[in-house]
């Protein structure tokens, strides 16, 4: 009995020691969560830019200089993105949170 006792006693003292770091790491998965909702913002923003430029396309310029331009911003974005979802990733391994 005082056997089982000594070890759960051991388990639990492993626990509380990881229990500090696991909540940094989840406040920090938070932070970069609510980073994700901020460029998803950005994203809503710019994709309501160029529907504007879009719609005024005839009194802007040609199709070539439109084009360029989407290619050059969605380009510099989608790799914002791509950044910031593999920091959460990164995270979210470290957390033992797994995506669904």
């Amino acid at each position: 009995m005082m056997v089982e006792i000594k070890k759960e006693k051991e388990n639990l003292v492993i626990i509380r020691s990881i229990i500090p770091s696991k909540v940094q790491l989840f406040h920090h998965l938070v932070t970069q969560l609510e980073a994700l909702d901020t460029g998803e913002e950005k994203v809503l923003g710019w994709c309501d830019e160029v529907e504007e430029t879009a719609r005024n396309l005839p009194k802007k310029g040609s199709l070539e200089v439109f084009n360029t331009e989407l290619s050059r911003s969605l380009f510099h974005i989608l790799i914002k993105i791509t950044f910031m979802i593999g920091k959460v990733k990164r995270t979210m391994v470290i957390v033992n949170v797994h995506p669904k």
